[in-house]
């Protein structure tokens, strides 16, 4: 039997002998014991760094579970269908499993997947010397979760320049190149349930270029 042949089960027996109207009846009712079916949800739980977490076990069985045994890389977290962490940190990203036992010798377990999003940690050198007309080439190194949208350098002072890219590069530079420049990272988070959200970061670098001497000479005193 499956879980749905539980009911209410009726015989009834006729035969000549009995008056048009007489029947012979019995009842009996029958109920399936089953295994538990263990969802979780949501699927995969994409959250921020720093925000809460809310993991959902629901467990269909009979006899009913008055608990389940959540773990994670084999080590035992709670008994609660609905297991919270508080705020999440990169170190909480992985895979959680929720397992139910109603004691008819087989379990049922789910896996829920916890990814951990968060905006662009960026670095670069804090300064790059170069000789005049020579080359400058400076990395922006950036971290995120999802992978960044864009890589902007920016120039203090010169609002007219703009570079994209992972790498400021400067050809033939001059004395007007020198400065702060910013590389700025954007990324965009959505976590479960919720509204994307856009996230930055940035690190800024100084820039000197070195004027070659000019000419000497002596002069009579």
């Amino acid at each position: 039997p499956i879980c749905s042949d539980s009911a209410v089960y009726r015989c009834t027996v006729w035969n000549r002998a009995l008056g048009q109207r007489q029947k012979l009846e019995a009842r009996t009712s029958l109920s399936v014991n089953y295994f538990p079916r263990v969802t979780v949800s949501p699927l995969p739980l994409r959250v921020e760094e720093g925000d809460t977490a809310v993991l959902t076990c629901a467990v269909d069985s009979k006899p009913r579970v008055d608990a389940v045994k959540w773990t994670r890389a084999g080590r035992y977290i709670a008994t609660t269908f609905r297991h919270v962490i508080p705020t999440v940190s990169r170190e909480d990203e992985g895979s959680y499993y929720c397992e139910a036992d109603n004691g008819l010798g087989q379990t049922g377990k789910a896996e829920l997947l916890i990814e951990v999003l968060h905006g662009p940690r960026v670095s670069v050198i804090p300064a790059q010397e170069a000789e005049e007309g020579g080359e400058v080439v400076v990395e922006c190194r950036a971290e995120s979760e999802p992978p960044p949208t864009s890589v902007l350098w920016s120039l203090a002072g010169r609002p007219d320049f703009h570079q994209s890219g992972r790498f400021l590069s400067l050809a033939n530079v001059t004395h007007r190149e020198a400065g702060l420049y910013t590389c700025t990272v954007v990324n965009t988070v959505e976590p479960s349930g919720q509204e994307a959200r856009r996230r930055e970061g940035n690190a800024t670098v100084k820039v000197e270029v070195r004027h070659a001497p000019g000419p000497a000479y002596i002069e009579p005193v």
